[in-house]
């Protein structure tokens, strides 16, 4: 071994310890002794750099994981958590309490995504929302859109052979009545319900308006018949 370069035996790198070491293929090789007890050798260079810290025990075993970080008192959606096991990663299920005071038990990757947004209160107001509108359900504005509706798409429906039987719809806009009444507004007096202009066709915006009686009696089948 050349004299210009100073041993290494008895330093010590990481979790090795050199106890010989030798030049082959004009390489300096360590050879040394884990903390674990296993013999490893390696590039002395390697050693140096801090690139073979152990005989390959510290990064199979005892390699850290990066600590995760609590959720509890996170927000998301409606929901805060307030409890967090911190196992399972991303995919952990953590419990929650939602602003309606119900407590749920969620993944948390499904609440950062925003798949999960409360313990189910904001569906369910959702789908209230599509219906219905300025708290009108109990207006006749309401009343007359839900029979509609009835009435056509509803085969147990005692009217339901005149309208949805011969063919007759409601327009996918109008299956919600946040769309109908902004269509069709309110009714100018509480007399009138809903007429289809043209008998044979379907509701919609441009084919419907507020009549009284007398006119929706002119305009049923048998009338326009008997005229024409």
């Amino acid at each position: 071994m050349p004299a210009k370069i100073p041993s290494q035996i008895g330093l010590k790198y990481g979790r090795l310890t050199i106890i010989d070491e030798k030049f082959i293929d004009k390489k300096r090789v360590a050879f040394c002794i884990c903390d674990c007890g296993k013999n490893h050798s390696v590039n002395v260079h390697k050693l140096r750099i801090g690139h073979t810290t152990s005989c390959g025990c510290y990064n199979l075993y005892n390699l850290k994981k990066p600590k995760l970080e609590s959720q509890v008192g996170k927000k998301y959606g409606r929901l805060v958590i307030i409890e967090d096991s911190l196992m399972g990663g991303n995919k952990r299920s953590i419990e929650a309490i939602c602003d309606c005071g119900k407590k749920v038990f969620v993944r948390l990757n499904y609440l950062r995504s925003g798949h999960s947004k409360s313990c189910g209160c904001y569906r369910s107001e959702k789908v209230t929302d599509e219906n219905t509108t300025h708290n009108m359900s109990r207006t006749s504005e309401y009343h007359c859109w839900a029979t509609m509706i009835q009435r056509c798409t509803n085969p147990n429906n005692q009217k339901y052979l005149y309208y949805g039987g011969r063919g007759i719809s409601v327009s996918k806009e109008w299956r919600s009545f946040q769309n109908f009444i902004k269509d069709m507004g309110l009714k100018p007096s509480k007399h009138l319900s809903i007429d289809r202009i043209n008998n044979d066709g379907n509701y919609c915006k441009e084919n419907c308006r507020w009549a009284d009686h007398f006119t929706q009696m002119n305009n049923t089948r048998k009338t326009i018949k008997k005229h024409s």
